[in-house]
């Protein structure tokens, strides 16, 4: 094959990404991100050229990149896995078994869904070794029953953002942290995490401050879009290059390991209090019998600033009983006026929780109101 060399600082590709807005923004990478980000996912794995790697994101997913290219790289496989397949459950542990997949990279809300599956029918993911979770926050209740179920398969859990190209913190778990919260870890070389407030000043350890990056890891910024560029992309007090805001909030604990609390867009203020829907998802997810768990704001006129909570359960919850709990745990301004069981949350087609498609059922669900103030 003729050699074809790329600068490091030239454009490799665009990807689209709505994020939490619902409006698609051009996210410019650049191949020094690109070749920084997928030698930190190989080694952080630890493949090699007997693994075998699926590629189950969805085109759009800019996780497909690493999926396609990570294993052919060392000589190994990469199965693809159509998205009809992914799908339905028992095709696609057939396919991950059939196949002889090592290695496998999962969204939280997949995830959930495909660990229903095998607790009802427990079966071997055949000679998968290891285990990725990327694109939403893992919950401590899922990784327990990732744990419960496989004990000995580790999980490598990731934050990162399509406009960082891709993930940026890695961290491998082989148990239940001791916190509430799932560790997001620790950023892959040549990268560097700061926690900042509003003045891009780097808060103390154990305080919530934005996640924002430097390094190889920035890229352009987004396609014809300068005034969400100087937003986001600001001249780094930190040393050399870009700086990039994430939106999105996290914390150093004493572990070391930063812990992920949630984006700015889930900050809402209701009845004059500041609050994190992120915060309320994290205790709902903790209580007894929910296996998942969102919370949305309602902005209808018959219902301003009412907090909806959406749960799935393996049997039937017991509301009043969930209610007791959260007042234990949370101010009363925190627990939401209204709580709707679902068989299971709606996902976008990346398999992440689609909050739109949760704000439109919570205009439309009167009853039953589970609970109200």
């Amino acid at each position: 094959m003729p050699a074809s060399p790329s600068p490091a600082g030239q454009l490799a590709y665009v990807f689209f990404t709505s994020g939490s807005t619902g409006t698609p923004k051009g996210a410019q990478c650049e191949h020094a991100g690109m070749l920084n980000h997928m030698p930190s996912k190989i080694s952080d794995l630890g493949m090699t050229g007997t693994d075998a790697l699926a590629q189950n994101a969805p085109q759009s997913f800019d996780v497909v990149l690493w999926q396609l290219l990570a294993a052919l790289l060392l000589g190994g496989r990469t199965v693809l896995v159509p998205t009809e397949v992914v799908r339905d459950p028992e095709r696609f542990i057939d396919v991950l078994v059939r196949q002889r997949v090592t290695v496998l990279q999962l969204v939280p809300s997949y995830l959930e869904i495909l660990l229903g599956y095998l607790e009802a029918r427990p079966r071997s993911p055949g000679p998968l070794r290891i285990l990725s979770a990327t694109g939403e926050a893992l919950s401590k209740p899922l990784l327990a029953r990732w744990f419960a179920a496989f004990p000995d398969i580790p999980v490598l859990n990731t934050y990162g953002l399509t406009e960082l190209s891709d993930d940026v913190l890695h961290v491998v778990l082989r148990s239940l942290p001791e916190g509430d919260l799932v560790p997001i870890g620790h950023p892959i070389p040549n990268t560097r995490v700061h926690l900042v407030d509003s003045e891009l000043r780097e808060v103390p350890p154990g305080e919530a401050g934005q996640l924002a990056f430097s390094g190889v890891c920035v890229g352009r910024g987004y396609v014809n879009d300068p005034e969400l560029n100087r937003k986001v992309l600001r001249d780094n007090p930190f040393g050399p290059g870009k700086l990039y805001l994430t939106g999105d909030f996290g914390r150093l604990p004493p572990s070391g390991e930063i812990e992920f609390i949630g984006r700015r867009d889930d900050q809402v203020k209701i009845r004059g209090m500041r609050l994190e829907l992120g915060e309320i998802e994290t205790h709902l997810r903790a209580l007894p019998g929910v296996l998942s768990a969102s919370v949305v704001t309602v902005t209808a006129p018959d219902q301003p600033g009412c907090l909806t909570g959406f749960v799935v359960g393996r049997t039937r919850l017991d509301h009043a009983r969930l209610r007791h709990h959260l007042t234990r745990v949370l101010p009363d301004y925190m627990v939401p006026d209204r709580l709707h069981q679902l068989d299971a949350l709606p996902l976008t087609p990346n398999g992440k929780i689609d909050k739109q498609a949760l704000a439109r059922l919570a205009t439309t669900l009167r009853k039953p109101v589970v609970w109200t103030r």
